[in-house]
């Protein structure tokens, strides 16, 4: 971890500074103080590490690219779901679809 974590990108103080004093950096070290924008490479790289050992590989986070597998599993979704839009196309209208839901639903 080094200075460039504890500080902002851009950030100048009235002084004309680079950032906050060594002992500002220090107090926030040890107190753990939200910076935003820490917590949000923090969670990036969380997610990078999980979708590593995910056992589907759809993800590349070293080269930031989807993978050949992430397609297929889009399109796999596809097949799976296509056909019910031919059933679901008049379903505002399909009393019989109602009734499917409706008893789906309801306890014996």
């Amino acid at each position: 971890m080094g200075f460039e974590d504890l500080e902002p990108a851009g950030e100048k103080t009235a002084a004309g500074s680079a950032g906050p004093s060594l002992f500002e950096k220090l107090f926030a070290l040890i107190l753990g103080t939200r910076d935003p924008e820490k917590e949000k490479r923090r969670l990036l790289k969380q997610i990078a590490k999980d979708l590593k050992k995910s056992r589907y590989k759809f993800y590349n986070p070293k080269g930031d690219q989807a993978q050949p597998g992430f397609a297929k599993f889009f399109y796999d979704i596809y097949k799976v779901v296509g056909p019910a839009q031919t059933l679901l196309r008049n379903s505002d209208e399909s009393v019989g679809l109602k009734n499917i839901i409706i008893e789906m639903h309801l306890t014996d």
